[in-house]
């Protein structure tokens, strides 16, 4: 079951500890919806929606739209509205990777992953629903990855040593 706490730690690097001590509330709402849309309630397109304004107007309103956050490093920050929707693609693993591993659950996910530029459904695709690919897939999901997005969103969990 996805808990505030999972979704606050995805935060922390991203908004730091002081300021999401302020929006617990936010994060046990956006846990509620990502357990509907893991149980199929929610289109993953409608909760993407969602997180990216709650997150963005979170801050928003917290900040008195200077979008600027004091880090757990004590540096200060101003997001960017792009840095958004990285955050609330990062906290749609949280729902992918809960999926049921079936074939269907696999091509809406992967049809998902052709629409959207999301990391983490490919994430899931790659590491969750690998069985349902094939060695070819895995090496251009990976190119796709390691070409189009920050080491540092994919270095903690993608074999970059082996030929997959």
């Amino acid at each position: 079951m996805i808990e505030a706490s999972e979704l606050n730690a995805i935060l922390r690097p991203w908004l730091g500890e002081a300021f999401l001590s302020e929006f617990k509330e936010d994060l046990a709402q956006m846990a509620v919806r990502m357990r509907l849309c893991v149980r199929g309630e929610e289109s993953f397109e409608e909760l993407f929606s969602w997180l990216d304004d709650k997150l963005l107007m979170g801050v928003r309103n917290r900040t008195r739209a200077k979008m600027v956050i004091r880090l757990d490093s004590g540096y200060e920050v101003r997001l960017r509205v792009s840095d958004f929707s990285q955050m609330a693609d990062e906290l749609m693993y949280c729902v992918f990777c809960r999926l049921k591993r079936t074939h269907m659950t696999f091509e809406t996910l992967n049809e998902y992953s052709l629409r959207h530029s999301s990391l983490s459904s490919l994430r899931a695709l790659y590491v969750d629903f690998q069985e349902f690919l094939t060695g070819e897939e895995r090496k251009v999901i990976k190119r796709v990855i390691t070409g189009n997005y920050p080491l540092f969103r994919w270095a903690a969990w993608l074999d970059t040593e082996s030929g997959m």
